[in-house]
Order: C-alpha cells, then sequence, then structure tokens
C-alpha cells in the first residue's frame, strides 16, 4: 500500500486525542470503522482480510497493519481504499455512506445494526403472536 506523509489525498486524518473526544475524529476515521464492519460483515479475521490484501497488493501485509488501518491509526489513500472495497467486495459509495452512518451516530449502533435488530423484535412478536389464519 502506498502512504503519503500528509493527509492531501487520504480518507484518514490524525487521531491524536480521537479517544478523548469523539467529535474531533476525522471522517477518516469513520471510513475505518466502515472497512473494519465490512470485514466482520464478510466472517473474515483481521489475519484472512491481511492475506487477501496482500495477494491484490503483491506484498506482504501484517495482521497489525490491518488493525492499524481499521482504527484509523493509519491514513488509508483513495486508491488503496478502492482496492480494499473491491477486496470486499463493496462499492465505495456503500462504505462511505456507512461512514456517514457512523458519524452521525457518533458511536452509537450503525442504521444497519439498528435496521437489524428491528427486524429481529419484529419477527419475534411476529412469532409470539397467535395464528388467527388457523380459524378461517
Amino acid at each position: 500500500m502506498h502512504h503519503d506523509s500528509d493527509s492531501v489525498g487520504t480518507v484518514a486524518t490524525s487521531q491524536v486525542d480521537a479517544a478523548k473526544d469523539p467529535d474531533s475524529r476525522g471522517f477518516g476515521y469513520y471510513v475505518a470503522r466502515a472497512v473494519r464492519d465490512s470485514r466482520l460483515g464478510r466472517g473474515w479475521t483481521q489475519k484472512r482480510f491481511a492475506k487477501l490484501l496482500a495477494k491484490r497488493f503483491g506484498r506482504t501485509i501484517t495482521q497489525s497493519y490491518v488493525s492499524q488501518l481499521e482504527t484509523g491509526e493509519r491514513p488509508i489513500s483513495w486508491e488503496n481504499l478502492d482496492v480494499i472495497c473491491q477486496v470486499l467486495r463493496v462499492k465505495i459509495s456503500r462504505l462511505v455512506r456507512d461512514a456517514e452512518d457512523l458519524r452521525d451516530w457518533k458511536g452509537k449502533p450503525g442504521l444497519s445494526s439498528l435496521c437489524a435488530s428491528q427486524e429481529a423484535e419484529i419477527a419475534l412478536r411476529q412469532a409470539e403472536e397467535p395464528d388467527d389464519s388457523a380459524s378461517l
């Protein structure tokens, strides 16, 4: 992966004080978290994801490196994000929308998590309701 020393052309920003103040996190932090969520959604470990990225980039990528990407400690260039999205099999526009959702919710469950829990709750209620169609 190519790394720029400055933040021009990258989606991630410095994470100084981000742990103390979530509002100080740049958008790149949320892109990094969306990458993590996408990886987890595929059921991949960081180690497996590192191997898939390494194959695509043609060089060694470690689990530790993936961890740094996913926490926003390492900036992700738009070019590298495009490749990461290809490996994850997700459109970059979708990943950016997911990042926007994460940013807007600021640590609260993402919209997809909220929708999934609401769907599960509805399904549970429906399962508990008596089936009136049997009496028709």
